[in-house]
């Protein structure tokens, strides 16, 4: 590891050698000082970073900003991250979310201003948020997403088949590999399906709960068969979520 081309951490000790300032950083997996959420927006080619993708980012943005994070333990710490949901790949959202652990105190602005320097194209911070420092990791319970991209003048043919779907006891789909395929209904994680007015629009309000949840991708093929449409051709964004 070349420890000289990383600065000395947030909050170390002026004078140090870089390679020496990097020790508590490097050493601290115990003590808990402050636990903050960040939430941040996944947009134009960022849509196309898979959920590891993202990660390995988080992982370089945080030592890139001087954060003193909390580290897993074991022969290769790493940043402690926890993203109460994953999405889905080739969906936008403006309304993601990281949590983070500190072993040294940090002013939400300080955090939000050096995290907001070290982005890529296409994800931005819009928020910080204080986190109590007891209890259990938070869940994603509810989310909503906006998707656009159907036929012009379809938005009747698209209410009526949302409305038939809404009145389905069940609807079932198939998850897992070939070969280990099995039914699901997601009726229980649909709360809501709703046609926009003006340019045609679908507004998706999923629950998430130890059960499982539905996917944005399969309620929008069975809708988009029923249109007799390809849903890869519809553009999905997540523009809201609620996490606790």
């Amino acid at each position: 590891m070349r420890f000289e081309k990383h600065p000395a951490p947030l909050g170390a000790p002026p004078g140090l050698a870089k390679k020496d300032a990097l020790l508590p950083l490097m050493n601290n997996l115990g003590q808990l000082a402050q636990r903050s959420a960040v939430i941040f927006s996944k947009t134009g080619t960022a849509i196309y970073h898979s959920h590891h993708d993202l990660i390995r980012f988080w992982e370089r943005a945080v030592r890139r900003a001087n954060l003193p994070v909390r580290l897993t333990q074991g022969f290769n710490p790493r940043p402690r991250l926890v993203f109460p949901h994953a999405l889905g790949l080739g969906i936008s959202s403006l309304s993601e979310e990281l949590d983070l652990e500190f072993h040294q105190p940090v002013e939400l602005p300080v955090l939000e201003s050096s995290l907001a320097g070290v982005m890529l194209p296409g994800i931005g911070i819009t928020g910080v948020v204080a986190l109590p420092l007891e209890g259990r990791g938070r869940q994603i319970k509810e989310s909503r997403y906006r998707v656009t991209g159907w036929p012009a003048g379809s938005d009747l043919a698209l209410a009526t088949a949302v409305r038939q779907l809404l009145d389905q006891a069940e609807i079932s789909v198939t998850r897992g590999a070939p070969g280990e395929e099995r039914r699901l209904d997601i009726r229980p994680f649909v709360s809501n399906l709703a046609v926009s007015g003006g340019e045609v629009g679908l507004v998706m309000t999923l629950r998430h709960q130890a059960g499982g949840s539905a996917r944005p991708d399969e309620l929008l093929a069975l809708l988009a068969t029923t249109l007799g449409i390809n849903h890869h051709q519809l553009g999905v964004e997540k523009t809201w979520m609620r996490v606790e």
